[in-house]
C-alpha cells in the first residue's frame, strides 16, 4: 500500500527545508495548490491507479509541485519539490539517490515542459535502490 504525502507533511517539509523563508513568503504559500499537487499520487481512472508504481507516482508528484509552484519563490519550489519527492519515495521503501548533476537537469527540463512523467519516472527508477 502506498504511503502518501499530505498537506501537513508538506508544510513540515517546507518549514524544515527552507529555513531562509520569511514570514511573508510563508504567508504567500498556497496550500490549496499544494493539496492539488499532492493529490496526484492518489489519482485513479475507472478505479485503477493513474500512476501504477511508486516511480510514476514520484515523477508525477515532482512534476506537479514544480509546475503548480505553491511557494512564492521559484528556488524554494524546486527545493521543496525535490525534498517532498525524496520523502515520498523513502516512506514507500525506495532509496532515491539522484546524481547531483541529474537532479537539477530534470527539474529544469520538467519546469520547461520538456521532460514528461514517463521519462522522469524512468530517470528516478534508474537512480533508485528499490526493495
Amino acid at each position: 500500500m502506498t504511503v502518501h504525502i499530505d498537506v501537513a507533511d508538506w508544510v513540515a517539509i517546507v518549514f524544515g527545508s527552507a529555513s531562509s523563508l520569511t514570514v511573508a513568503d510563508l504567508g504567500a504559500m498556497r496550500t490549496d495548490v499544494a493539496v492539488a499537487a499532492l493529490s496526484v499520487t492518489r489519482a485513479t481512472v475507472a478505479g485503477s491507479d493513474l500512476y501504477p508504481d511508486d516511480h510514476m507516482k514520484a515523477a508525477a508528484l515532482l512534476s506537479e509541485l514544480l509546475i503548480r509552484a505553491p511557494l512564492s519563490i521559484d528556488v524554494f519550489n524546486r527545493e521543496i519539490a525535490a525534498v517532498t519527492t525524496l520523502m515520498f519515495l523513502d516512506q514507500n521503501g525506495h532509496a532515491w539517490r539522484p546524481s547531483p548533476t541529474h537532479l537539477p537537469y530534470w527539474i529544469s527540463e520538467t519546469c520547461r515542459g520538456r521532460l514528461g512523467v514517463h521519462s522522469l519516472a524512468q530517470a528516478i527508477a534508474d537512480e533508485c535502490v528499490c526493495p
